[in-house]
């Protein structure tokens, strides 16, 4: 990790909270780029969503039983009819099916990079951060040494 990884956790961990059982965590910014709201984008990508549950029931079913789950969790809220103050972003989202040995599963995707023409997405004003996830091939040769090595401590070859 570099010095500006480093710092990024480092907030990171500092701004960590617990409110009323929720996980609160600081996101860092890039700069001093300033956001502006993308209800427009946001109210098309959402009546376009509208358009594709009208012929999927099971979809639609699923759906709505998702955001349930999430507004009683908190996690999301319903937003107000009315447009509000310019620094208002909305994170358009999507239902995703993934089917696997014929068992379907479903969860909803929010959509970090949806902006306004001509205006920066949250995904373009959030700080990137540290990666920490391993990277394959490492932990793959990493595997493949310790079982040749312990092949070779039981009198075995590869």
């Amino acid at each position: 990790m570099n010095a500006r990884d480093t710092e990024l956790l480092r907030e990171f961990y500092a701004s960590f909270s617990l409110e009323d059982k929720r996980r609160v965590v600081f996101l860092a910014r890039k700069g001093n780029i300033t956001l502006q709201s993308n209800r427009h984008n946001a109210e098309r990508l959402f009546h376009r969503l509208e358009k594709s549950l009208e012929g999927n029931f099971a979809l639609r079913r699923v759906y709505h039983d998702h955001k349930l789950y999430y507004i009683k969790r908190e996690q999301v809220e319903i937003a107000p009819s009315e447009e509000g103050t310019v620094d208002e972003l909305y994170l358009p989202h999507h239902a995703v099916k993934k089917e696997t040995q014929g068992e379907a599963k479903w969860w909803i995707i929010f959509d970090g990079s949806s902006h306004e023409n001509h205006a920066p997405s949250l995904s373009d004003v959030l700080e990137m951060g540290p990666n920490f996830l391993p990277e394959i091939l490492a932990t793959r040769q990493r595997f493949r040494c310790i079982q040749q090595g312990s092949m070779a401590l039981l009198g075995m070859h590869s």
